[in-house]
């Protein structure tokens, strides 16, 4: 019997979508780094700087480490490089710097047929399945065995089951592609438009540039492939025409969603030279108003807005302390755009013993997360407490994070301001949930920890930063740090809120900064852990005191081999 191919309900989808800004707000996803480039026009010296701090999961030895690659005749390479790898991934050299960030786009796009058996139907004709045996060669604890493995192709590409229904996908990675190539030319560029030119070959993923030279030009670029679809038309409810994007499953069978190319690297959009002055990057949306559809999930806007704002109030003045300071920067913008607001809903309230002492405890706090606050581990529980209450419910067994934060701040607001609207079908009773959820976070933390001067951040969240044989052999894992910062704060802690206590799982993975001075060629580095991986070097893990006390490390390129400090050398001579 043949299987007919289900059209998405576009009722359902509409409901989702009514009162929100695009689907994004629905189902976001939490992406993290920073990066950003300031004209030499906004510095005090003159000279432009950039500032990049990826953040992934903190192992140890770290995922990174710091070289110099130097040349007999003066030109330099310095920066971040993987083990193995012959380039420097993200850093400078004589004449030019560059940091990236992911843009998270949607590259990746599902199919579903209408299958007869094993045929499959794809725009009018019938296809068989092109079947593959990958034989895979995996460790059952004693000896390798083979395992085999059955992979179905389609026109479109692989074949997966998910919940009854099978599935092809595309996805820009699975073709051949050059970001080597982009790195290696990254590596040599003379200025930022030798930077342009190599940004072509980088195609996966999609990467925020942002860069600058000595001659005081910046840049941002957003390098990478991006799908132009044939959209599929969903239907028009309630007066609205609805479209699929790329953000659900299209109907191969009908030929919906085809890619007819990719968006031409001259019309992403990029910016050289911004009139003001400055380009930041965190996982943002990229760009408001354009012609082509780059995805739908986002980060949050607040680790952004920081950066931006902590920039804008020393425009013309900024130092390279200054962008020490932003890196480390503990302060959230989250919890000052949402915590006022749910302190006003639950004013009014009748609080006494531990619970007043709480609330007056929220309502004087500066929003900043160190290790030494009381107010921190409140936020952090009341925060996850009012999300789960609002969204519960919706979401089922599916992951909280799913939904962005930013949706719980609207809710809030229109809340107070009497315009809930479609989301008062969804939420409930708001006030009742955020009182509850702040009643149930004190609590939660008095259970636990008891009287409030025991509500230590630092004693709750911590950096353990293991090994991957760290079970085996503890002695390979770091040392335990106090934590700080949260999910949404420019130096941020990634960790999974809702049960204390907490173990940061991701962080900067390093930070560096550059200053385009066109004299010096240096950087400025922060390394969680050490720049060697040999457990028993002094070097393992001499870093992660300083990375964990906001210091920094002069990293520093010579004019010759004789003059620098360095210990440790590989030097190739040409015959």
């Amino acid at each position: 019997s043949r299987e007919s191919p289900e059209r998405i309900p576009v009722d359902g989808v509409i409901d989702i979508l009514e009162g929100l800004d695009e689907v994004r707000q629905i189902f976001g996803m939490v992406y993290a780094s920073n990066n950003w480039v300031v004209s030499g026009d906004l510095t005090r010296d003159g000279y432009p700087i950039v500032a990049n701090d990826p953040h992934l999961t903190l192992t140890a030895p770290p995922i990174w480490y710091y070289i110099v690659i130097s040349f007999s005749d003066g030109f330099n390479i310095l920066g971040a490089s993987l083990p193995g790898t012959p380039v420097i991934l993200l850093g400078r050299n004589n004449y030019v710097a560059w940091g990236f960030t992911n843009v998270g786009p949607d590259v990746t796009d599902y199919y579903y047929f209408l299958w007869d058996g094993d045929k499959y139907l794809y725009k009018g004709v019938w296809h068989e399945l092109d079947r593959r045996v990958e034989s895979i060669r995996v460790w059952d604890g004693n000896e390798y065995r083979v395992v085999e493995y059955i992979v179905n192709d389609t026109v479109i590409g692989p074949l997966y089951e998910y919940d009854g229904v099978r599935y092809a996908m595309r996805w820009t990675g699975s073709q051949v592609t050059l970001e080597f190539v982009a790195v290696m030319r990254y590596n040599y560029a003379e200025d930022i438009y030798g930077l342009i030119d190599a940004a072509k070959y980088f195609h996966v993923a999609p990467q925020n540039l942002v860069a600058a030279d000595i001659y005081g030009n910046i840049l941002y670029y957003p390098a990478g492939l991006y799908p132009v679809r044939n959209a599929s038309y969903l239907g028009e409810v309630r007066g609205r025409n609805l479209f699929n994007l790329g953000y659900l499953p299209f109907n191969a069978s009908n030929g919906e969603g085809e890619w007819i190319g990719y968006i031409e690297f001259n019309n992403i959009p990029h910016v050289i030279n911004p009139d003001e002055g400055f380009v930041v990057t965190a996982n943002n949306k990229v760009v408001g108003d354009y012609p082509f559809y780059l995805g739908w999930s986002w980060a949050d806007r607040y680790r952004y807005v920081r950066i931006k704002n902590l920039l804008l109030e020393k425009a013309g003045s900024l130092t390279l302390d200054d962008m020490m300071s932003i890196q480390v920067n503990l302060k959230s913008y989250a919890a000052e755009s949402i915590i006022p607001y749910a302190l006003d809903i639950i004013r009014g309230r009748d609080f006494s013993g531990i619970y007043l002492d709480a609330f007056e405890l929220m309502d004087r706090w500066d929003f900043i997360l160190t290790p030494d606050s009381k107010a921190a581990p409140l936020y952090i529980q009341w925060l996850y407490n009012i999300h789960r209450g609002l969204w519960g419910d919706v979401l089922g067994d599916l992951p909280i994070r799913l939904i962005p934060l930013e949706t719980t701040e609207d809710v809030i607001k229109r809340f107070l301001d009497g315009s809930l609207g479609s989301y008062e079908a969804w939420v409930g009773d708001v006030g009742d949930i955020i009182y509850k959820a702040f009643l149930n976070a004190v609590d939660e933390l008095e259970g636990r920890y008891g009287d409030i001067e025991n509500w230590r951040w630092g004693d709750i969240l911590k950096y353990r930063i293991t090994h991957f044989m760290g079970d085996v052999l503890p002695w390979l894992n770091y040392r335990v740090y106090d934590g700080q910062g949260g999910l949404y704060t420019v130096f941020p802690a990634g960790f999974s809120p809702g049960e204390p206590p907490y173990e940061i799982s991701s962080s900067q993975s390093m930070r560096s900064i550059y200053v385009l001075d066109g004299e010096s060629i240096s950087i400025y580095f922060a390394l969680p852990g050490g720049n060697i991986g040999i457990v028993f070097s002094p070097h393992y893990e001499d870093l992660l005191d300083d990375f964990v006390a906001y210091r920094y490390f002069r990293l520093e390129a010579y004019e010759s081999l004789d003059e620098s400090p360095s210990r440790y050398r590989l030097v190739f001579r040409g015959g």
